[in-house]
């Protein structure tokens, strides 16, 4: 007979009776029997309500029970009872991360799964043995497992169920309902391609779900709005479109309404807010910030990729107000949540350890002290490889992160011979970046352009002077093209090239124009106390003192005092609040009422 594993004993305050601390120990003894046991319960267990089947789950993947994990997911109806609830996600996560520490290609095999069920769905239809309703249930299934291997990065797999579902040819011509299927098909497409960088694919479907959008405005249906316009910012964001990501993700906010998905409105703030970051909009990002991490914990509680996701979103936004010891705390928190429900082989992962690396990097900066940064960046990139092709675009910024960090260990190393090494390496990984983003973007594009500006400060750190001037001069001249001459993008290039000429090269007159330009801008944009003009003030303290013009050495050593006397008094009064503590529930329509308000409101971070 068996035997429950109840302590009569134990602590029973936080339960009502006796009575009830014994029901909730029967009840766990039921999930770790029926979770031990699954192949008893083959012909019953669908039977279980989707709550209780989620605490099986729970209970096998306590236990690392791999095969029953394995049997049960691979049961689409079992699998898709648990994929209607969202909340219930962060589950399936965790059973898909053990059954992928044995079977690689077991997120390609459900994708199978599904693509051969939905194909059989349509021959059906078109024998006339069912009807079309059929094939909208499945489609909508299907995009619900979509998503479900998009959010843990499993982007191929989510690509592999998009690319089935062509509503199109089902009866030659599109009804309004086929339509609408159709455009959120095409929508999850572009935000899956985007994601994988895949951009042309992304631009395809975009194409694709504005003809659709017409024609269903035109017939009087409400599509999602919302949804449409985030999703092309995030491709105009992630090509280096900014002014148009920008204005797509506050045309998004305005289209927000209470009765959306929680996943759209939240996507769509913190879409928002890392628009609003990059045009340094920092009052409204900071709004759609905390307001996208409120809502997520709401909805999904702390656990969830949801909420992961928006942390990693504020992490970002407090790197950017120069609040950089909490941006890493934000992060650090994103990474324990992903690292629980993905593991450690994940991209998502992996992405989240490049940016805590970039995070710590700049906040240990002035410490010269890099062994966490590196660890984070050597992880990030060594999963990135092992997972991803080796031309893909993601490869890129990982790369670049752990370049930058191998050339600050270079310079503090103290051993000549590690230094070249670690310097060589640095160079490898930026040559490698820059051919991957021209591959992508081509040669005129910011991130190309920001490329070229990383090579050229490796290698004035290399002592190659005159390659350091050719990179700087090809890096400002992409941005003054793309950008304007008074970009705050440009102004950190000519700042780079100016300390080149002003510390090894002695264009003492070239470097003092560039100086002043660079200050110029940093002032117009950001006010007196911005970050990046202790630089160039030093810079030009350093260029008059060797120039032997000690009145203008003098009075830029004043302006450096008066800009740490500026900067104080900003940064005491200018209180970042990083508390996500919120005293109340939020209610969603005063929150998106807020939102739609704050939208209009255009703050430079200097304001």
């Amino acid at each position: 007979m068996l035997q429950m594993e109840v302590n009569e004993d134990a602590e029973v305050t936080n339960y009502e009776s006796k009575s009830e601390f014994r029901n909730l120990n029967l009840y766990n003894f039921a999930l770790k029997y029926v979770a031990k046991n699954l192949f008893l319960f083959t012909n019953t267990i669908h039977l279980i309500p989707a709550p209780n089947f989620r605490d099986v789950l729970n209970k096998a993947v306590e236990f690392k029970l791999c095969q029953n994990l394995q049997r049960q997911i691979s049961n689409l109806d079992l699998l898709e009872k648990v994929l209607q609830n969202s909340s219930y996600w962060g589950t399936l996560h965790k059973c898909i991360q053990i059954i992928l520490t044995k079977e690689k290609d077991f997120g390609f095999f459900l994708a199978s799964q599904k693509v051969t069920q939905y194909s059989f769905l349509k021959n059906m239809v078109s024998n006339g043995k069912r009807n079309n309703q059929d094939v909208y249930r499945y489609v909508h299934q299907a995009i619900k497992l979509a998503s479900f291997f998009c959010e843990c990065g499993m982007y191929s797999c989510a690509e592999m169920i998009y690319t089935c579902i062509d509503v199109v040819d089902l009866n030659g011509n599109m009804n309004n309902e086929q339509m609408l299927i159709a455009f959120e098909v095409s929508l999850r497409m572009a935000y899956t391609s985007t994601l994988d960088c895949k951009f042309d694919d992304a631009n395809k479907s975009i194409i694709n779900a504005s003809v659709l959008l017409t024609y269903l405005q035109n017939a009087q249906f409400k599509p999602n709005c919302a949804l449409f316009y985030t999703i092309c910012s995030m491709y105009m964001f992630s090509i280096s479109q900014y002014d148009k990501a920008y204005n797509l993700a506050i045309q998004a906010v305005q289209e927000l309404d209470s009765r959306l998905s929680p996943k759209v409105i939240v996507d769509t703030l913190r879409q928002a807010c890392k628009a609003c970051i990059i045009k340094r909009y920092f009052p409204q990002a900071c709004v759609y910030a905390k307001e996208a991490v409120r809502l997520a914990k709401h909805w999904y509680g702390i656990k969830h990729p949801k909420y992961a996701d928006t942390l990693s979103d504020y992490g970002f936004y407090l790197l950017s107000v120069d609040s950089v010891s909490n941006g890493v705390k934000y992060y650090q928190n994103a990474l324990e949540i992903r690292t629980e429900l993905f593991g450690e082989n994940n991209i998502i992962t992996a992405i989240t350890h490049e940016d805590l690396a970039y995070a710590v990097y700049v906040r240990d900066y002035s410490q010269g002290n890099f062994h966490e940064a590196r660890s984070h960046a050597e992880q990030g990139l060594r999963v990135l490889t092992t997972l991803l092709p080796k031309d893909h675009l993601l490869l890129s910024s990982s790369k670049r992160v752990q370049a930058l960090i191998l050339e600050e260990v270079a310079i503090d190393t103290g051993d000549e011979a590690e230094e070249k090494r670690l310097l060589n390496c640095a160079e490898e990984l930026h040559i490698d970046s820059l051919r991957l983003a021209r591959k992508t973007f081509g040669e005129s594009n910011v991130q190309t352009a920001k490329h070229y500006g990383n090579l050229g400060r490796l290698y004035q750190s290399m002592k190659k002077y005159k390659d350091a001037e050719i990179n700087h001069l090809k890096a400002i001249e992409i941005k003054e093209n793309l950008l304007g001459a008074e970009d705050y993008e440009v102004a950190l290039s000519i700042g780079h090239l100016a300390s080149l000429y002003n510390y090894d090269m002695e264009k003492y007159d070239q470097a003092e124009g560039l100086y002043l330009r660079s200050i110029a801008i940093g002032r117009k944009l950001f006010g007196g106390w911005y970050s990046g003009l202790e630089y160039d003030y030093r810079g030009l303290v350093h260029l008059y003192a060797n120039t032997g013009n000690f009145n203008q050495m003098s009075s830029f050593q004043m302006k450096l005092a008066e800009w740490k006397d500026e900067r104080e008094d900003v940064l005491s009064s200018r209180h970042v609040d990083v508390d996500l503590n919120f005293d109340c529930e939020p209610s969603v329509e005063q929150v998106l009422s807020s939102i739609k308000a704050n939208a209009n409101s255009k703050q430079p971070c200097g304001s």
